[in-house]
């Protein structure tokens, strides 16, 4: 009975791992992000690389998920700039109750835009609570709404970390594409008007 072979990372990507766990200056932690974390997620990431179905050390599962930016979640997104046009914190269930048309859109599916830094979620204060549901927009989500910026279609997500981007950038009304009408989200009451021009 032949013994199964220990699958080992290839030595570039030993390499690669090695150097970044010693230049810690070149790191910018996340807050509340300890560099113990950055370094397990950076050694994630080279077996993914590497094409490793799990990782070499906690054994977990190291699959990826092409997260979409799709219609309804930048519909949403629009909507919330055109109702509150602040960078306060709102309930996305009061923006549902505003705009009824947008009810489709799962809760789960807005929390998304945190992956590209459109939406940031209030801390939890309840333990017991998986979420909030309470978001603020932040600058660059007020820079995609308003068309001043693209970004990537797609974010690749292990364990709830964007661990890289898809080539491909659109604008909102890339993004939005024929599904909503972007100036009926906003609010604008004449609907022939382009009021940005996107990039």
């Amino acid at each position: 009975m032949s013994k199964k072979k220990k699958r080992v990372l290839p030595e570039d990507a030993k390499v690669l791992l090695r150097k970044y766990l010693r230049v810690d200056a070149e790191l910018t932690p996340e807050e509340n992000v300890t560099l113990s974390q950055l370094r397990a997620r950076a050694f994630v990431k080279l077996c993914v690389i590497a094409g490793h179905d799990r990782c070499e050390v906690c054994r977990n599962p190291t699959t990826t998920y092409d997260r979409k930016l799709h219609a309804a979640m930048v519909a949403t997104l629009v909507a919330w700039w055109g109702v509150w046009g602040d960078y306060a914190w709102h309930s996305l269930n009061d923006l549902y109750k505003l705009k009824s048309n947008l009810t489709t859109v799962r809760g789960g599916d807005f929390a998304k835009l945190i992956y590209w830094g459109f939406i940031e979620e209030r801390p939890k204060t309840d333990e017991n609570k998986k979420n909030t549901g309470i978001y603020r927009i932040t600058e660059d989500g007020v820079a995609f709404v308003l068309g001043k910026t693209r970004f990537s279609r797609s974010a690749y997500v292990y364990n709830d970390h964007v661990m890289g981007w898809s080539e491909e950038l659109v604008n909102v009304y890339e993004a939005l594409g024929d599904t909503f009408d972007y100036n009926e989200l906003m609010g604008f009451k004449d609907t022939k008007v382009v009021q940005f021009k996107a990039i």
